[in-house]
């Protein structure tokens, strides 16, 4: 990503750093958008598709993942927490499927700490990551779609410039 100001006569990117993309079968979409919300410490909703083509194999093998990944299982109706071993895991198909996997915050969450919003039909958004050593790849067609930041407190704290929230507050949310 570079990230360029235009009230700004220099021409050159304020900043820049590397991002992860969504893979081959799992493609970013190119668009034009706009950030609406810097989110700290968010919580991560693993969406349907993503829970079928990674989540649930791993569950019907392992339920030790969950609490590994700091997830909790949410009934999608009341919102209650649902205790995963009532769940016949080999049994959930897209059908009878009632509950959504969420991931609490932390600094190994898929989202990171950090997560900007926008406005697309595709649910996209740029957020920070767990699996920051993937930086380091030169291959990083390595997401479900979503736009990973190599440097996302920079990215929040520029946006932020203008607000009361500065790097320090940021960092300690």
């Amino acid at each position: 990503i570079k990230v360029f100001d235009k009230n700004l006569q220099d021409h050159d990117p304020i900043l820049q750093f590397k991002t992860i993309n969504g893979q081959v079968t799992r493609k970013t979409p190119s668009m034009k958008d706009k950030i609406v919300s810097v989110t700290l410490n968010p919580t991560w909703t693993v969406p349907l598709s993503v829970f079928f083509k990674d989540k649930l194999r791993i569950l019907q093998k392992d339920l030790s993942y969950l609490n590994r990944g700091n997830f909790k299982v949410i009934d999608v109706n009341s919102d209650e927490e649902i205790d995963p071993y009532s769940i016949d895991w080999q049994e959930v198909t897209r059908e009878n499927v009632y509950f959504q996997l969420v991931q609490m915050p932390s600094y190994s969450n898929a989202l990171g700490v950090v997560k900007f919003s926008m406005t697309n039909r595709f649910s996209i958004y740029l957020h920070d990551t767990g699996d920051r050593h993937l930086f380091a790849k030169n291959y990083r067609f390595l997401s479900s779609g979503c736009v990973r930041l190599e440097k996302p407190i920079d990215f929040a704290e520029y946006l932020l410039r203008a607000t009361s929230w500065t790097r320090d507050k940021i960092m300690n949310f």
